[in-house]
Order: C-alpha cells, then sequence, then structure tokens
C-alpha cells in the first residue's frame, strides 16, 4: 500500500495553530531506544497548542465519540503527509508537525497529534504500540491512538476506536503484541505562552537510586519488565501533574490547583494503600521484589515530593479544608476511578483513599513564587526519604515562577507570568534495542500494510543489538 496522500489544503486550519521553527536543540547522549512514554509527555506538554483546533474539529462534527474520532483520524491523513523519518527520528509537537506537514511525519509524531487533541477534548484514550509479524517481530514497530466507547471508566472491554494517521481507513493494523499506555481526562493547564520544563520534575534522576534487585524477567504476574513500565508510569503521571500545579499557581488560578492537588494526594494515598494491601497477600519471591520496588517509589513521592508540596503551598497560599475527595482503584462505588497501570491490584477488592480538599488563598505581601521543581537536594535524599527535610528544600527554590505586580493584598488574580522561551519539544533518536530491563525499545520508523514494507531504515536484515549505542538525543525549539 502506498502511504502518500495528495494533501487537502487545510488553509482554514493556519490560524489554529502557533507558528514553530523546529530547531533542534541537543540534549546530550543516551541511548537510541525510546519509549512510548516520551509520545506522551509531548501530548501532556504540547496539548494548548491545539485548543481552537480541537474545538474546530468537535464543532465539524455531530459531538457523538465516533464522529470526532472520525473526523480526528481524516484531519490527521489528509492534512498531513506520510513520511518515514528513517535514521534521524522525531517527536514533533503539532505546532512543528503543521509546519511540516508537506515534509512529512511519521507514526509517532501522528499519535502526539491526535493525542494533544483528545487530551484538549477531555477524551481518555492510549498509545498503542505494536509488534507485526512480518516485520522486526521482536521490536515494537508501530504506534497510533485507540479511544474506548466506555468513557466512564476508560476500559476497552467494550470496543474503541482507532485513530492512526498512516492509514486511509480507521481500521487497526494487525499485530501480534501491543502494549497501551493510559492516557485519561485530566485537565492540563498550559503557561500562556509558554511551557514548563519537563527536566526540572523528570522522574528519571531519582529512578535508578530507588531501584531495587529483581531477580527474574518472566514466568510471574508481576516480572522485572512488568515493574519497569509501571515505574515509568508513575514518574510520568506524577510528572505532568507537578507540572499542571506549577501552571495554576503561575496564572493564579486557585480552583484549578485545589482539584489538582486533591487529585495528586489522593491517587497517591491510594497507590501506597493498594500495594500494601497487595504485598500482605503474599507472593513469589520475584513478585514480591517487583511490589517492593513500587513502595520504594510511592514512598519517595509520599516522604518527599508529597510534603515539599505542602511545604510549597502553605508559604505562599492560606489552605482552608472544605472537605474530602475519594478516590478508588475500581468503579464500582462513589470514587474516582485512578489509572489501574499504577497498581499490582487486578484482584484486590475496592481500594478507596480520602484526600481533603483546600480553597487557596495568596497570602499577604507575597509580591513572586518560585518553581516547584526536583533540586539537587532532592535526589541526595531519594535514598533516604526520611530525612528530607521541608526548609532546606524550601530554600533551594529560586527560579521564579510568577510575579505579582502592585501591592498584594491576598486576593489579587493579576499574576505575570515569567517567559521562559522553552522549546517545542520535537524529537528523540529510536534505533532497534532488545527488550529489556529499563526502557523498553521500540522501532517506530516503519510500517507494515497488507505486506508491503514502509520503511527507510532498512533494518530488517541487521543482526539484533546487544548493548544500546549512545546517540545524541536532540529536541526542537
Amino acid at each position: 500500500m502506498n502511504l502518500f496522500r495528495n494533501l487537502k489544503s487545510g488553509t482554514k486550519y493556519n490560524a489554529l495553530l502557533p507558528q514553530s521553527s523546529c530547531k533542534k536543540v541537543n540534549l546530550g547522549e543516551g541511548d537510541t531506544s525510546f519509549s512510548v512514554e516520551m509520545i506522551a509527555k509531548q501530548a501532556l506538554q504540547h496539548t494548548n497548542q491545539v485548543t481552537q483546533l480541537a474545538n474546530e474539529l468537535a464543532n465539524e462534527t455531530n459531538g457523538s465519540l465516533e464522529a470526532i474520532c472520525n473526523n480526528i483520524h481524516s484531519f490527521l491523513y489528509w492534512h498531513l503527509q506520510y513520511k518515514a523519518d528513517g535514521e534521524a527520528q522525531l517527536l514533533r509537537s503539532p505546532a512543528c508537525a503543521w509546519q511540516q506537514r508537506h515534509k512529512g511525519i511519521d507514526c509517532k509524531s501522528y499519535s502526539i497529534f491526535a493525542s494533544a487533541i483528545l487530551l484538549q477534548l477531555g477524551f481518555k484514550h492510549y498509545i498503542r504500540r505494536i509488534k507485526q509479524a512480518t516485520y522486526n517481530p521482536d521490536y515494537f514497530t508501530h504506534v497510533y491512538i485507540i479511544v474506548p466507547l466506555n468513557q466512564s471508566t476508560g476500559k476497552l472491554d467494550k470496543g474503541y476506536y482507532t485513530i492512526d494517521g498512516t492509514l486511509p481507513f480507521t481500521s487497526e493494523p494487525p499485530f501480534i503484541q501491543k502494549n497501551d499506555f493510559y492516557m485519561d481526562a485530566l485537565p492540563h493547564y498550559g503557561l500562556n505562552g509558554s511551557e514548563l520544563s519537563l527536566n526540572n520534575l523528570s522522574f528519571d534522576g531519582v529512578k535508578d537510586i530507588l531501584s531495587t534487585p529483581i531477580s527474574c524477567w518472566g514466568g510471574t504476574s508481576f516480572n522485572a519488565v512488568k515493574a519497569e513500565e509501571v515505574a515509568n508510569t508513575i514518574g510520568a503521571y506524577f510528572e505532568n501533574v507537578l507540572i499542571e500545579i506549577n501552571n495554576a499557581v503561575a496564572t493564579n488560578d486557585t480552583q484549578k490547583l485545589s482539584k489538582l492537588f486533591a487529585h495528586f494526594q489522593s491517587t497517591l494515598g491510594t497507590a501506597v494503600w493498594a500495594y500494601s494491601q497487595k504485598k500482605s497477600q503474599g507472593w513469589n519471591k520475584c513478585t514480591t521484589e517487583s511490589i517492593t520496588r513500587m513502595q520504594n517509589i510511592l514512598n519517595f513521592y509520599q516522604k518527599v515530593v508529597e510534603i515539599g508540596l505542602n511545604a510549597w503551598l502553605n508559604k505562599y497560599y492560606v489552605l482552608t479544608s472544605t472537605g474530602t475527595k475519594t478516590t478508588g482503584y475500581k468503579n464500582d462505588g462513589n470514587f474516582e476511578l485512578v489509572d489501574p497501570a499504577f497498581f499490582f491490584t487486578y484482584t484486590d477488592p475496592n481500594i478507596g483513599y480520602n484526600a481533603s480538599i483546600y480553597n487557596f488563598q495568596l497570602k499577604e505581601g507575597v509580591t513572586q513564587i518560585p518553581v516547584f521543581e526536583f533540586t539537587p537536594y532532592v535526589e541526595q535524599v531519594a535514598s533516604n526519604p526520611s530525612s528530607f527535610d521541608p526548609l532546606k528544600f524550601l530554600q533551594g527554590l529560586s527560579t521564579v515562577l510568577v510575579s505579582f505586580t502592585g501591592d498584594n493584598t491576598g486576593t489579587s488574580g493579576n499574576g505575570q507570568v515569567y517567559d521562559n522561551n522553552n522549546p517545542n519539544y520535537d524529537q528523540y533518536n529510536s534505533q532497534t534495542k532488545q527488550m529489556g530491563f529499563g526502557t523498553v525499545g521500540i522501532v517506530l520508523g516503519g510500517l507494515l500494510i497488507g505486506g508491503y514494507l514502509m520503511n527507510k531504515n532498512k533494518e530488517k536484515n541487521k543482526p539484533k543489538e546487544t548493548t544500546a549505542t549512545k546517540t545524541p538525543k536532540k529536541v526542537t525549539v
């Protein structure tokens, strides 16, 4: 199948997307594999780029989920050319993808674009990566979006719609193995004109410190590969929620701040309780080791990040309790469903956790607030969370997030956001890597349809790599 298409004009959409220079910036060296988590990060960080476009695409339909998904697919297929990235693998922001739509983008950038639109519209969905039988079957070689019909639970048992911008139809391509990354409908509120960097809240810097030995790779309910995937899911989730909390503070949107803070606390509390319950049930050595690793990660977020976040918010706001928020694992009661990918709790009964809901009022006399971020001190105490000193942490926060002009009486909402000119993230390198403990490798440059291979890397006949190659990573600005 020829994946080239004659593009439609699309001029009516030009004004709905910001400009992007797509300039590449070197991020230093890292192995050439990358995970779906990085695609998710780009969608989450750049969803504000498609605010107007998402509304336009939804308004062009009758408003049903099926019609909206079909229209998103049609928009992507008929307005952005397909071209395998080849050796220079790119993760484009929606703005950059639109800028390069005639040049061509590949499945990763289509997925970022679609996910960003769905996030903006508040639809739960998954980023699905697949292995294909007749092309490098040991590796994940394609990625696309699926949208569950059941939007209340986000489960796929009732069916789902497929959004794959590489294909002219909405049917799902055949696969021999799949892996799904859940994207919830949590609102994401970006800064006006700038976006916070993901680097200063990245879990990657402390993940290795929190790692514990896991003695097996397969043949158990919760082996090392699954544990690594869940660890990345936990890190990506809290990273993005903390970015949104910074965004809410920067815009002095105290209602959103209240919701996000309660969501952070209740989800963390549910996760801690869920793993405690699961571990008490008794498991084999490998599964127990994996559960212990998750508990170490959550212990870091509870004893370092949550305490630091509380100290940061209480320094600049007056918090008044107004009620509680209940979060749970299963949707059988009166509580909000949390992402089951967080938890090794597939056989547990209902688990619920109550977190306080607060009103936030800016304290009188506050003139500026620093960014909440992971400072070097956070990494220092990661191996011993009980030693965390919130006052020492606060002293290390120096990057200004927002400045308040004039006399602050404690009720002003006229916060002025400092534009840090953050880049539009565009790409991370990708080649073949064997699946193993660490980031699970995927090859996302090629697509096999109807027996015809669309791939300019020509990796099929190369021997499998046993070690990761180090190459510079780049983003666009």
